[in-house]
């Protein structure tokens, strides 16, 4: 079952085949710099598949991408 309950402290996650993970909650700043790496990445890779020829139909607008970001906050 989902749950969608905050915690303040590590907790385990039940994964398929007996596995768990334990993780951290995340924060606000991990948020932000997730958002701000996966931006850049998006921003990187138009001029390369650009220069190989290969159409930027798979990559999401920056723009849209931003608005996301926004609506998380």
């Amino acid at each position: 079952m989902l749950d969608l309950s905050t915690h303040k402290a590590p907790f385990d996650i039940a994964l398929p085949y007996g596995l768990s993970v334990t993780v951290q909650p995340l924060t606000t700043a991990g948020m932000a710099a997730a958002q701000a790496a996966a931006r850049r990445a998006i921003e990187r890779q138009a001029p390369e598949r650009t220069e190989a020829g290969l159409a930027l139909d798979g990559l999401p607008a920056v723009s849209a991408v931003m608005g996301v970001a926004m609506l998380s906050c």
